[in-house]
């Protein structure tokens, strides 16, 4: 919802491309840390292990929201303060409706059933492949699948962070491919750049630190 509200706004008001970008960095870089706190609650073995490469994410996506803040500030001196413009425009949702916590339950059924059937048809292999669709949607269902498979010793550890990160980068890059069409050139080229700097820091730390 973020990132296809800032890339709506970016498109409106070029001269806030900065601080829309910050906006949807920190927001991924939250998301990020949000991952990791669940599969801490879940199984604290393999949170060690996927701190290398979702931790590193969320560090790198900070750093790039910093130097965005910074640049937004800089734009924001020269050009007077213009952030009013960007309230009232992004629209929010009853936070109690059970909507989507009823379209999260059957998501996650469904991924679980989908990961299962296709690690057992194709092996890790199916599993990265399932992890990799299920992040184009939502990191939440594949992660909390992974993290309860992990806990109850079915699956690898070094699997199930490779398995979660895949899911996280799937995310991250749709997230870059809305920035892209939807936002300003401006818009979609700062946060292309600053998201995948993360996701290439999030995939070298997986296949060197946590899948070990």
């Amino acid at each position: 919802a973020v990132t296809v509200a800032m890339a709506e706004e970016s498109v409106d008001a070029e001269n806030l491309n900065s601080i829309c970008a910050f906006s949807t960095v920190i927001a991924n870089a939250t998301s990020f840390f949000r991952v990791l706190i669940m599969v801490v609650i879940l199984d604290m073995s393999l949170a060690k292990k996927l701190a290398w490469s979702i931790g590193g994410m969320g560090v790198v996506a900070i750093v790039a929201s910093i130097v965005l803040w910074y640049m937004a500030s800089k734009t924001e001196n020269e050009e007077g303060d213009d952030s009013s413009e960007m309230e009232g425009h992004v629209k929010l949702k009853n936070p109690f409706s059970l909507g989507p916590a009823v379209s999260f339950a059957i998501f996650f059924v469904l991924i679980i059933l989908v990961s299962k059937v296709a690690r057992s048809w194709y092996g890790e292999a199916g599993l990265y492949l399932a992890a990799a669709f299920s992040g184009l949607a939502d990191v939440d269902a594949i992660t909390l699948s992974v993290a309860e498979q992990c806990k109850d010793g079915s699956l690898l550890r070094h699997v199930g962070v490779l398995a979660v990160t895949i899911a996280v980068v799937s995310n991250a890059v749709v997230k870059t491919f809305i920035s892209l069409m939807r936002g300003s050139r401006g818009f979609g080229r700062l946060v292309a750049i600053s998201l995948g700097l993360s996701v290439a820091a999030g995939l070298v730390l997986a296949f060197t630190m946590g899948a070990s």
